[in-house]
This record gives structure tokens, sequence and C-alpha cells, in this order.
């Protein structure tokens, strides 16, 4: 079997592993920093850079694969999951893709997506995995691949790569069981998986809000905020699935962490078991999670998983579909007439004698026809009003009838207005109520919601860019003229502080 690279486009590095039969024959990783402020012009474009770097550092490694396996975090993916009810196949992705935009930031347009279906016959529904970037990532990364020489085999969200590493250790796959790999430098995933597929997952950056790197240890701020994010997505899933009992948390991590994460898994109430990273590598040298990352996305041709999401057929496939769309018509060549006047006079004589068979058969419908009304019984109509009665009932009938057009066409639709809603409004913020009201003198809207981000800044700055955001958008602000943040409110919620928020939205007489 050729080797493959797994490369993991992380947030701070990039870490890329060749393995050929599982086993890992070289490492590399790169610290973007060191990119940014690395000894190239300033003036050169970053992705220049970062192709010049990579060259280097495979160079250097010795690195001849022609393949890669991309794997990317979920700072640049959409990772979604919902429930629709069961639909015919040729209707379940335009339902999928209509439901996705209540629950991304993004037009669909913007977006190269994929999706996966696991349809539960018992309670009558389809639970969708939605899977998306954004085009323009997606091309960066295509790009800088591309000019390394290397064939792209699959391109994956880190989180579900790791997954491959519970097949390399045979972890028993049955039952709901959540899966947290901890990652100082970069994400920590923490991901809820029922029988092999995903029900849930979300990505935590620890090294938000720690002052210094000295934090970033096993001391209290460190331990502190896992176990608060820990706590917070058990919160989210179990909300989201109250029928679905989590049995087991499976942790990946570095051996130093592994009386920590027990200690928190017991406090939980969670049977845990834990993955040391070393030990499952074939390598007597420890990785980093970055580049165990990029070793489990290197596996994919070797480890089979039940999910069968890759953003690179979607967007080949989309390709087609434009390609497809573009091509011309082909013009046929004009092929020349030549007139035969036999074909001419039995054409003639066909079209008078379908004539006159169509005029005999009309006539004698028409002789029917009479003989039917000359036999009829005849009738005397009898009316009890007279003219004058007939018009008054006539006037009443449209004056009724002026009312209601006058009601429909006053009516307001907000359809488009109420979607924008979920459009502007970013991840960690949500809507908790929503008041609307029309009168004479106008019409007014009352968003109620609540933000958390963790740093009360970022919340009260988050919703500042949701009223930005509605009066930038020319549907919403044609009907909303005014529109401002009325409240915000610092509260205690459980374990954690969220940010309530009021923005009311009001505009002038409307059709009324």
């Amino acid at each position: 079997m050729r080797s493959v690279l797994g490369i993991y486009f992380g947030i701070r590095h990039i870490a890329v592993v060749e393995a050929s039969h599982k086993k890992i024959i070289n490492s590399i990783q790169i610290s973007l920093e060191g990119i940014s402020a690395g000894e190239l012009e300033e003036k050169v474009p970053e992705e220049v850079k970062l192709v010049a770097a990579l060259k280097n550092e495979l160079r250097n490694a010795g690195i001849e694969a022609r393949e890669a396996a991309l794997t990317l975090p979920g700072n640049d993916l959409i990772i979604r999951s919902f429930e629709i009810g069961l639909l015919p196949r040729e209707e379940l992705a335009s339902a999928v893709n209509f439901e996705a935009k209540k629950y991304i930031p993004f037009k669909t347009e913007e977006l190269v997506s994929d999706f996966q279906v696991r349809t539960d016959r018992k309670a009558k529904n389809n639970l969708i995995l939605f899977f998306s970037i954004k085009k323009e990532i997606l091309d960066k990364y295509l790009s800088v691949v591309g000019q390394l020489g290397l064939s792209i085999i699959n391109i994956e969200y880190a989180a579900f790569s790791l997954l491959r590493m519970l097949d390399l250790k045979v972890v028993k796959k049955k039952g709901v069981f959540a899966v947290l790999d901890i990652d100082l430098e970069e994400e920590t995933n923490f991901t809820v998986i029922e029988n092999g597929f995903p029900l849930f997952s979300r990505d935590i950056n620890l090294t938000t809000g720690l002052e210094a790197q000295s934090d970033l240890t096993q001391g209290a701020p460190f331990l502190e905020r896992l176990k608060n994010e820990v706590r917070i997505s058990l919160d989210y899933y179990r909300r989201k699935f109250p029928t679905k009992k989590m049995n087991r948390l499976i942790v990946v991590a570095e051996q130093a962490y592994k009386n920590d994460v027990e200690a928190l898994a017991n406090e939980l109430g969670l049977p845990s078991e834990f993955i040391d990273i070393s030990l499952y590598t074939f390598r007597q040298s420890p990785l980093s999670i970055s580049a165990v990352k990029a070793y489990s996305a290197s596996l994919a041709n070797s480890i089979k998983t039940p999910l069968r999401l890759n953003l690179l057929s979607s967007r080949e496939k989309l390709i087609r579909e434009k390609t497809a769309e573009a091509e011309p018509e082909i013009a046929l060549p004009a092929i020349p007439l030549r007139l035969d006047y036999r074909v001419v006079a039995v054409g003639l004589a066909i079209i008078l004698l379908s004539f006159i068979a169509g005029f005999y058969q009309k006539a004698v419908l028409n002789k029917e026809i009479k003989n039917i009304l000359n036999n009829r019984i005849s009738l005397t109509t009898i009316s009890s009003k007279s003219y004058p009665e007939l018009q008054a009932t006539y006037s009443e009938y449209v004056k009724k009838a002026d009312a209601l057009d006058k009601i429909t066409k006053n009516h307001l639709y907000l359809t488009e207005e109420f979607n924008i809603i979920p459009e502007v409004f970013p991840e960690n913020c949500w809507l908790v109520n929503l008041f609307f009201r029309q009168a004479e003198e106008g019409v007014e809207m009352v968003l109620t919601g609540q933000a958390f981000y963790g740093d009360r800044n970022q919340e009260f700055e988050a919703i500042n860019k949701i009223a930005s955001d509605l009066k930038a958008n020319s549907i919403f602000s044609k009907v909303f003229q005014y529109i401002e943040v009325t409240s915000l409110e610092r509260v205690k919620l459980e374990d954690a502080q969220v940010t309530n928020f009021i923005i009311s939205c009001k505009g002038k007489k409307y059709g009324i």
C-alpha cells in the first residue's frame, strides 16, 4: 500500500504525518505564527508563505507521498444535527438544505455541504448530520495542497478523524458514549456517538481567557476551564437528546492528564476510559494531539468508519452541476429540404378527408343535441324578488368583497423578515422569545435572547453585531426602520454567566 499524508490544518499549527500500513514513517509540525513572522517578505501573501514553508519541510523530511487526506478544525466548519420527517429519497436533499438554513449563519449558496442520514423507523424521523464549509476557505486549502503536487483523497472534520483511534484500540462502540480529546495548543473536541453515528459535537478552545502561557498546565485555571466546558457540553447534549442517556466517557489525551481526567469523570458520574496516544501510534517518541489528528486522517483508506461525509466529493458535484448549466446547446446542421409533389398531394388529400369526416360527425352530434333540447321538460322560473331588491343584494355582495380585498391587501407578510433573524444570529447566541404586533401607528417586533461566550465584551459585541446586521439588511430594514438594543443584562445561568438582551425593531405605518 502506498503511503498517505495526513494533514491537519490547525488554528496555530499544521501537522503532517506520513503513514503506510498504519505505521508512521514521517512526522512534521509547522507553527503558523513562525510562518507569519518568518524571513519572507511581509508583502508576500500568506498562502504563498504557507506553500513555501510546507514544500521546504516536506523536502527536508524526505516525504515523497503523492496522496493526502485533509482534516480540519471545527473553527473552519459548520456541523449541525437536526431531525426531519421521513421523506422520499428524491425530496430529501432539498428538505435538508431548507432545514439547514435555520441553523447556519450563512447562505447555503456560499457553502460546500454534505450530509448523512440515520433513519429511525420506530420514531418515524430522520436524524441529519449536516457538514459544511465556506467555499472560499475550502478553495484556500485546495489551492495550497494543489501547489504541493498532492492528490487529495478525503476532507473531513478533525474530531471525526480521531474516531479511528477507537478502531486501533478496538474500543467497544455500541450504545451512547462521549469522546473527549484534550489539546491545549489547538481545539479540544467533545463528541457524542451512538452506535458509530455522531449525535452531537462541540469545539472548545481552552486557551481563551487564560492570561499567560504558564496557565496552560495542569494547574487550577486549566482544570476548572475544562470542567466547566465539559459540563456545558453535557448540558447542551442532554437538552437536545433527553432520552439518549450517555453511558461512558472516552478520553484521548497525553498520559500526563490521566489522573485529572479520571477525577473529572468521577465528578460527572460517568465511567471513563483513557486512551494514551503514545501507545497506539506505533511510534516511540510522543506525538501531539494535532499530529494524532493528522495520523488518524492518513488512515482514511486503511480504517473505514460509518461516516461517509466528504467535502471533496461535494465540491466536485457542485462543479459538475455548474459546468452542465453553462454548456451551450449544440446546434444541429441544417438539412436541405426537397419537395416531392406526390407527397404534398397525398398530405392534402388526407387533410381534406379528415375535415369532411369531422364535419359529418359534428352534424350528427348537433342533430342529437337539438332533439334533446326539444324533448326536455319546460320549467317556469318564479322569482320572489323585484329588480331593485336584486340590485340591493348585489351591492351588499360588492361591499363585502371590497372589505375582504382590503383586508388581504393590507395584511403584512413577514416570512422573509423572519427567515433573516436566524441568519444574523452567530453561534453561542440564541433567541428566547419573539413578540410582534401591528397597529394603526405601525409595527413592532421585540427579540429577546441570550449570548454566551465566557466573556462579557465578546457577548456585548456579538449582540450589537446582531442589531447592526439587521439594520444593514435591506429586506428587514424596509419594514423595521428603527432597530436598537434596549437591554443588556449579565446573569448567572447554572454554572456560567450569560448575557440577556432585548432588541427592539419598529416600523412606520405599513399598508393600513
